[in-house]
């Protein structure tokens, strides 16, 4: 449309599914299609709030879906809540093929009403 030469890769499959205060989000691969695909799975659970504890947090689950030999995420799953905010990040990282220990470096938005200083460890 633009005369140049972009191919379109395919997509992740990227989703948000809200049932009633539930909010759980996902992108790219599985744990199980990723080692359905051939990849070593290395898979992280992160547990922690979803805001500063002076503002009445809830807590988040956070599991990313890791390649053990070039770690390059793979996939990732958030919820109970706030995975609205935070799924866009792990189809970015895939995209572009940042490796699992980039999230903690990445300047993300903050202010204590939504989020904490970081929203992801590794």
């Amino acid at each position: 449309m633009t005369g140049g030469a972009l191919r379109f890769q395919g997509i992740l499959g990227t989703g948000i599914l809200r049932f009633f205060d539930l909010t759980i989000a996902q992108t790219g691969l599985t744990e199980k299609e990723a080692l359905a695909e051939g990849y070593r799975g290395a898979v992280l659970f992160n547990i922690k709030p979803d805001k500063p504890a002076y503002m009445a947090e809830q807590d988040i689950m956070i599991k990313e879906i890791a390649d053990k030999q070039t770690h390059c995420i793979l996939g990732g799953i958030i919820g109970p809540q706030g995975g609205e905010k935070r799924i866009g990040i792990f189809a970015s990282t895939i995209t572009l093929g940042i490796k699992a220990k980039d999230l903690f470096q990445m300047d993300l938005e903050y202010a204590p009403p939504f989020s904490t200083t970081k929203y992801f460890t590794v």
